[in-house]
């Protein structure tokens, strides 16, 4: 693999580097900001749709790189999305699950 590549694949975390930013910023403007994407309050629709398309955005971009850079049939650039965000989920997961500091403070 060349570093183009790698750097392509970097590229499809853009996505969530936007979203955490505008997050952030919206923490930053608003300190009372607290949004929760599974039980929506009336102000949580913009958090929850932001987060959904930053979602769908990033699966796009992603799936592009395994066609485009990588030359994969359509069938094989899902599954390599589909086990990469597995890979990805299953280790983000496992860290918060391991760690016992984690738990009480997000709730």
């Amino acid at each position: 693999m060349t570093a183009r590549v790698i750097d392509l694949h970097g590229a499809g975390q853009g996505p969530w580097y936007a979203w955490i930013l505008g997050v952030s910023l919206a923490a930053i403007m608003d300190p009372s900001f607290r949004p929760w994407a599974f039980s929506p309050r009336p102000g949580d629709v913009v958090f929850t749709l932001s987060l959904a398309a930053a979602a769908a955005w990033s699966i796009a971009i992603r799936l592009a790189f395994f066609r485009v850079a990588l030359g994969l049939s359509p069938a094989r650039a899902r599954i390599a999305v589909l086990l990469t965000g597995a890979f990805f989920w299953t280790a983000i997961v496992g860290y918060w699950l391991a760690s016992d500091q984690l738990l009480p403070r997000i709730q």
